[in-house]
């Protein structure tokens, strides 16, 4: 998986609980998928701060980027922890 596919997921999913996009793939081609799969918490609040952030990324995506790579090398323990313990998806964002 490349980071760039990792950043076009977050991207995806953060214009997604804005109402504006919905995610997509399978559960278990890829780490990313896989949490993509487990967002279930319903009702993503669509207030200023998180318009601002969302737009905030998609206007200076190297920030994305540069947090992404940080947290790459965490992301299967972390889905995989998600996972075994029936978590919502959302939780590894934190």
């Amino acid at each position: 998986m490349t980071v760039l596919k990792f950043a076009a997921g977050l991207v995806a999913l953060a214009m997604a609980c804005l109402g504006q996009a919905q995610p997509t793939g399978t559960a278990k081609s890829d780490p990313w998928s896989t949490l993509a799969a487990r967002m279930v918490l319903a009702d993503c609040p669509a207030d200023a701060a998180s318009s601002h952030w969302a737009r905030q990324y998609a206007e200076h995506p190297q920030n994305l980027l540069t947090a992404i790579e940080r947290a790459e090398p965490w992301l299967p323990f972390v889905v995989n922890e998600i996972e075994n313990r029936g978590l919502a998806g959302e939780l590894a964002l934190l």
